[in-house]
């Protein structure tokens, strides 16, 4: 085993993802993203998940391992939506990161419903009803709208209010420099 530090493995993680294909980069880095964020989640619920355990059996590790899987189809489908119209639609300025925020979210949401269909046992989400459809269309509007301002829109008052892709694709800025008078 190595003994290599956080950051060098982040590094090693990040450029196994540049060698993939350039449609397949953001459904890798959202399958990663939303897998981190559940799986710190889980982290800090540790507790009460080995009570659960010791209650429940091996039932709740099951539960458990298929929630990070899910997290990761869900994340790799948001990802793919990015791919499929993020590069378009981010040159139609603040209105284009909001949509594309949106489709990335709801990449992100139908798939993860309709998993839940599959394994909740008290059927919070019926894709037969109209009410669960509305109520996923409401949350991945105000979601989408959301992540698109934070992933997608950085104000910067010298090149007017036009959105910079800021999340997928960083450029890195000279801080260090005086300003020259």
């Amino acid at each position: 085993m190595s003994h290599k530090k956080l950051p060098d493995r982040l590094t090693a993680l990040e450029e196994r993802v540049a060698r993939l294909p350039a449609w397949l980069q953001p459904a890798a880095a959202g399958a990663m993203l939303v897998f981190a964020i559940v799986g710190a989640r889980m982290l800090f619920a540790l507790p009460v998940l080995l009570i659960f355990v010791a209650r429940d059996g091996i039932k709740v590790i099951a539960l458990a391992l298929g929630v990070l899987i899910a997290a990761l189809v869900a994340g790799a489908a948001g990802g793919l939506a990015y791919s499929a119209v993020g590069d378009r639609l981010l040159r139609f300025g603040r209105i284009g990161a909001y949509v594309t925020g949106t489709i990335c979210v709801a990449g992100y949401l139908v798939p993860l419903l309709l998993i839940m269909t599959f394994v909740d046992d008290r059927k919070r989400f019926d894709p037969t009803r109209p009410a669960s459809w509305i109520i996923a269309l409401v949350a991945t509007m105000l979601f989408g709208t959301i992540f698109g301002h934070a992933a997608f829109v950085e104000d910067d008052p010298a090149a007017g209010r036009r959105p910079k892709r800021v999340w997928i694709q960083r450029k890195q800025r000279v801080t260090s420099r005086r300003p020259q008078n």
